[in-house]
């Protein structure tokens, strides 16, 4: 996996766990 791919990934495990936590 690329440093950019698991930039991306990051952003969506983030992403998804702001959205559940609302």
């Amino acid at each position: 996996i690329t440093g950019f791919q698991k930039n991306l990934y990051m952003i969506l495990v983030v992403t998804l766990s702001t959205h559940c936590s609302n």
